[in-house]
């Protein structure tokens, strides 16, 4: 009705540079969600500024989106015995009051 349909899903990996087809909005793959509806959608965080401040991440249908250069953020290494967070203590245990 509205043309072609296209059923095979673009390849989009996390930490891909992609841009919005109708918006031109650019950023970097952060996040790929997977809707009961088998829809695919992709949420992009831009690289820039907008006035100092950072431009709110937007979400758009995975078919909506190109890949400007794949591999554009590495995903961090993390190596050896290297922690990643703060201190991660097992919280209390409150006894039953039965």
């Amino acid at each position: 009705m509205f043309g072609k349909k296209n059923k095979e899903v673009p390849v989009v990996e996390l930490g891909d540079l992609a841009e919005d087809r109708i918006s031109g909005f650019k950023g970097v793959v952060e996040c790929e969600t997977n809707w009961l509806n088998s829809c695919v959608r992709i949420t992009l965080r831009p690289t820039v500024l907008q006035d100092g401040k950072p431009i709110d991440n937007q979400t758009f249908d995975i078919h909506q989106v190109r890949v400007i250069e794949a591999g554009y953020y590495d995903k961090p290494v993390i190596e050896g015995d290297t922690k990643t967070g703060g201190p991660c203590s097992r919280p209390a245990s409150h006894k039953s009051p039965v």
